[in-house]
């Protein structure tokens, strides 16, 4: 294990004493870790900060004491976990700074702090795992996540009043974060479900409008929960129970809704589309959403 190796050349101690040392540690936990995350301990333990980095692009597998900051570009509810003897909390967010991007999962009290899109984190003494789906920044008990820090670097700091306008259709361009106010006039046919490294996820996507023309919009987790009205336990339960089509026809078309989200293009049929991130009910008559404003930090 080439972490293994790192503590060896940092601290001079045999590899069989390494080794021994994980080993001691994996049966202290009753075998609830890989030998990996043992040997992650035993370096936090002997003191050691194999590699510190700010910056993404310099990630590397088996990376420990990490000092990182982040932006959050999406952030996916916290969930519980059962595994064995242990149970806990996880938050998975998506991370970027000026060089890339890469995931991070906050594990136990670190799940517990309501990280939001927009946030900027700082991860202190997190480690670096490879998975399937890339490299992940792992935060657990042993490290910590300070929420929007005042030494975080600039280039990360997004006034949210600045980055997010209300638009019409026929005024977003691609790369924007905007509100939209519209309606759902028609619903594509497809299974609304997608399957990712956490299980089955929602995904609706459909036609919206307004006075100044129409866009694909596309639903995803948390916004395609608002949209159907229910949890997505609930709604695979529906789907096996009743088909998928009863859970398209909980979708509200021809309501008004107002649709925060980012417009991207795509590719592949060539036409812009907006990526849903929230979903706000719009009540009659309203101009202003002060909920919403406030939720974005807009004045």
């Amino acid at each position: 294990m080439e972490l293994v190796k790192l503590i060896v050349e940092k601290t001079k101690k045999p590899e069989e004493e390494i080794w021994n040392l994980i080993e001691a540690k994996r049966k202290e936990l009753d075998y609830l870790i890989s030998e990996e995350g043992a040997a992650h301990i035993i370096a936090s333990e002997l003191g050691l900060n194999l590699k510190a980095t700010q910056r993404v692009e310099e990630l590397e597998e088996g990376t420990t004491g990490i000092e990182l900051f982040l932006r959050v570009a999406t952030a996916y509810p916290a969930r519980e976990f059962r595994k064995d003897k242990r149970e806990g909390k996880v938050q998975n967010i998506m991370g970027e700074d000026e060089t890339g991007k890469v995931r991070a999962s906050l594990w136990d009290k670190q799940a517990e702090l309501d990280i939001k899109e927009g946030d900027v984190i700082h991860i202190s003494g997190g480690y670096v795992k490879k998975t399937k789906a890339g490299l992940e920044v792992r935060a657990g008990n042993r490290s910590s996540v300070e929420v929007n820090p005042k030494d975080a670097p600039a280039s990360l700091k997004v006034s949210r009043k600045a980055s997010v306008e209300e638009k019409t259709l026929d005024q977003v361009k691609v790369g924007e974060l905007v509100i939209v106010k519209g309606s759902l006039v028609q619903i594509a046919d497809r299974v609304p479900f997608f399957e990712s490294s956490e299980g089955k996820q929602l995904m609706v996507s459909g036609l919206v409008e307004d006075a100044t023309g129409s866009m694909r919009a596309i639903f995803f987790r948390r916004a395609a929960e608002a949209l159907i009205g229910i949890p997505r336990e609930k709604a695979i339960e529906v789907a096996e129970m009743s088909g998928y089509r009863a859970l398209l026809e909980k979708v509200p078309l021809l309501k008004e809704l107002k649709l925060y989200g980012k417009i991207k293009h795509n590719e592949m049929m060539n036409n812009d589309e907006l990526v849903v991130n929230r979903v706000y009910p719009l009540e009659p008559g309203e101009e202003v959403d002060k909920k919403l404003e406030t939720a974005l930090g807009i004045t």
